[in-house]
């Protein structure tokens, strides 16, 4: 007697059954993927966000510590002055490295600008905001930036944004030369009054 085969195959009820299980197994999948994604970028911006800071605090300290000549923080215009000595002892010429942090939104950043400047001429230089040796983008994503003095150190806050992450960086850096700084009380200090001190 011969065995008979039994091709009958699936019915329409378990192909449906079969796909809805299947439909259900991938919505699990694609959900715990897109919340790895999400984690993930999270993660990302918060990492992001710390080494950028890092990186603006260690170049800020590099010119702030090294400070021969004067500095200053313009609290309305948001700049940091640092006025170096340009190595010459016979003329009053400086060397001024300006931070300036901008503010609006789509911006927020810090741009470190250059400027030779020689006797006289330095606040005109600077007050006309023009022929900058340098004038470079330094940090992104910078919401806030403050500058406070005290004594012999200069302490600098730098808040930083990015999607819904944010990240506060404070260093206090001791002014190893100690350069001229404006006084605390001033509460706008402009580069002239730093300038007419210093030179």
């Amino acid at each position: 007697m011969k065995a008979r085969k039994n091709n009958r195959g699936f019915t329409l009820v378990e192909l449906m059954v079969s796909m809805v299980i299947l439909g259900i197994i991938a919505l699990a999948a694609s959900a715990f993927m897109v919340a790895g994604t999400k984690t993930y970028s999270s993660l990302n911006y918060a990492v992001r966000l710390q080494y950028e800071a890092q990186l603006a605090m260690a170049q800020l300290q590099e010119y702030t510590v090294d400070c021969t000549k004067g500095i200053a923080w313009d609290a309305d215009q948001k700049t940091l002055y640092i006025a170096n000595e340009d190595g010459d002892p016979d003329t009053d010429d400086a060397v001024v490295h300006m931070f300036v942090h901008n503010a609006a939104e789509g911006e927020q950043n810090i741009v470190y600008k250059r400027i030779d400047c020689h006797d006289s001429k330095f606040v005109e230089q600077i007050d006309s905001n023009t022929s900058f040796a340098v004038d470079a983008l330094m940090a992104e994503h910078v919401k806030s930036m403050n500058v406070v003095f005290d004594g012999n150190q200069a302490k600098i806050t730098l808040e930083m944004t990015r999607g819904n992450k944010t990240y506060i960086a404070t260093q206090v850096i001791a002014l190893r030369n100690q350069p001229i700084a404006l006084p605390q009380q001033l509460q706008s200090a402009s580069w002239s009054e730093l300038w007419n001190k210093i030179k």
